[in-house]
């Protein structure tokens, strides 16, 4: 069964600003996202019910809401400044 995929308007901004080549790969990982959040090399964050997945030196950090079948992604960016 598919997941509904929402982003929150801080992820959605953050998003914008990347270069296209860049939202095409996350763009692909969403699409992923909504058929299957656990997937293999998807991991939960520690101490929080947040997990996160990689795309080249980008992350997308997302919860799961599975009462709902919602995905809802929290930030998207550079490994480097993504979980701050």
């Amino acid at each position: 069964m598919a997941y509904i995929v929402r982003i929150v308007r801080s992820a959605e901004k953050d998003f914008r600003k990347l270069p296209k080549e860049i939202q095409i790969r996350i763009r692909k990982k969403m699409i992923q996202l909504s058929e299957e959040p656990k997937f293999i090399g998807s991991i939960q964050l520690r101490d929080s019910t947040s997990f996160r997945v990689r795309v080249g030196a980008y992350r997308i950090i997302y919860e799961i809401t599975e009462e709902l079948k919602t995905v809802t992604i929290l930030a998207i960016g550079h490994r480097k400044d993504v979980y701050r």
